[in-house]
């Protein structure tokens, strides 16, 4: 006999409400996804089959088992491996895009094998576990419909191509500005952008009436150099056999050329080593000695100290506002099978909740709250420069991400990169005003040597009231 799972026990997903086939809940500290009686017949024999052992064993598509349970609306319960961070596609940097969509189209072959496919192909059903990308909507899976066409070819140009063709041409903030708006780039959008080759070839009939024949000569030769950049479905595609079709789509996701970076060659030893200053050992002794289980590093930079915590915790997430730095780190990490998730976002707008109730983003303050939050070398940036903000605000805004320690470098008005920026307005900024600022939220707040001499690092712990 099937156990029931009592409803007033469960919490529906925010993202979760749209599918027709299921609905995702937590339940007892577990993800678990609700199937609706027209697609359980066919998720029953899918899950129970050799086609998703291979899926995952690839590392394309979420862990899944049937279970023992039933619940009021639904005729089967599965559960998922739940992800330990939730992020969105306009937090990624463009390998991680790019990663995703080749994720999607993999996904699509390995499933046309089967005689299978994806109803659905937007970047909305990826998620990052650190640094690899994986599949988690098991019913976006359906059976081949015969057509001898993938009905979500568009979706995946719109979704996961023409973003990428904007980021490739050093357009990064504009593509995630569009994906953020969950309608992705429309082709009419590359036409309005100028990156459309219906727009190149309507300007080149233009000039061709100008031009003596050796120009048009060079005119054409640039725009077959430049073709490749504007991927578009072209008619006779239509008439392929489905997996060359497929096949034919990653070729192009592989030939966008995305800001390139390499993974560091060195694989640095983090145990401590005579040539590391008081910074290092610092932080060395601070994350060994608390062994939190997820960490934060904010303004990562080049992510050493992101990977200094990835060998004490279980997750870290990287926040950086530089898109290469971002980028970097991925790579690194990723080379390394390294638990951590680096990600384009700025400590003082992270993303918000939107929607109503979150179902459409879930706040970056409740997704990536973590046991210790790292704030290294940026506070005067904050201050002096960046966004001006005061110490109150930027203390709460790390106790909104911190559930017990914080660990933040304070630069004082003597420092080289802040003697220049010194004024009577910035006249709070001192050490005992930003130890009062913290101590509003954080308790036993102790003071460590950081690099050069000058500088602080302050380790606070959340009062417990909090």
């Amino acid at each position: 006999m099937k156990q029931i799972i009592p409803s007033d026990e469960i919490r529906f997903h925010p993202a979760s409400y749209q599918d027709e086939a299921g609905r995702l809940f937590h339940w007892r500290g577990g993800l678990y996804r609700g199937i609706s009686a027209q697609s359980s017949p066919f998720l029953a024999r899918f899950v129970q089959g050799n086609a998703i052992q291979k899926l995952v064993a690839e590392g394309l598509l979420i862990e899944t088992e049937a279970t023992p349970f039933e619940m009021e609306g639904f005729s089967m319960v599965l559960r998922h491996r739940l992800l330990p961070l939730i992020s969105y596609p306009f937090e990624w940097c463009a390998p991680m895009l790019k990663a995703a969509a080749l994720t999607i189209i993999n996904l699509a072959i390995e499933l046309c094998r089967h005689n299978l496919m994806l109803k659905d192909a937007h970047l909305w059903n990826v998620l990052f576990d650190s640094c690899q990308p994986v599949w988690i909507d098991l019913t976006s899976i359906v059976p081949v419909d015969g057509s001898g066409q993938w009905p979500a070819a568009s979706e995946f140009y719109d979704e996961c191509i023409y973003p990428l063709v904007l980021m490739s041409q050093g357009r990064e903030t504009l593509a995630k500005w569009l994906i953020s708006q969950d309608n992705g780039v429309p082709h009419g959008e590359l036409e309005t952008l100028g990156l459309s080759r219906s727009l190149t070839a309507d300007v080149a009939t233009l000039l061709r009436r100008y031009l003596p024949e050796w120009g048009r000569k060079i005119l054409r030769k640039t725009r077959q150099s430049t073709r490749f950049l504007f991927p578009k479905q072209e008619e006779h595609t239509a008439r392929l056999p489905l997996l060359r079709r497929l096949e034919q789509i990653k070729a192009e996701v592989e030939k966008i050329a995305v800001p390139a970076v390499n993974a560091r060659d060195s694989h640095p030893s983090f145990q401590p080593q005579r040539g590391w200053n008081a910074k290092q050992l610092s932080l060395h002794k601070i994350i060994s000695e608390k062994k939190p289980r997820t960490v934060l590093d904010i303004a990562s930079g080049p992510g050493w100290f992101s990977e200094l915590a990835a060998h004490f915790s279980e997750h870290v997430a990287a926040f950086d506002t530089d898109p290469k730095a971002v980028a970097q780190l991925f790579v690194s990490a990723q080379a390394r099978n390294m638990p951590i998730l680096p990600l384009v976002m700025d400590f003082t707008r992270p993303t918000p909740a939107r929607g109503i109730g979150g179902h459409s983003h879930i706040a970056a303050t409740e997704r990536f709250s973590s046991e210790m939050v790292l704030m290294l070398g940026v506070l005067h940036e904050l201050v002096f420069r960046y966004r001006r903000l005061g110490l109150n605000e930027i203390c709460e805004g790390l106790a909104s991400f911190s559930k017990r320690w914080i660990v933040v470098e304070f630069i004082p008005g003597d420092d080289p990169e802040v003697a220049a920026l010194q004024s009577d307005w910035f006249a709070d900024y001192t050490l005992e005003n930003f130890k009062k600022a913290l101590g509003k939220h954080f308790s036993k707040i102790e003071m460590l040597p950081s690099y050069p001499e000058a500088r602080v690092l302050l380790l606070g712990e959340q009062r417990q009231s909090q």
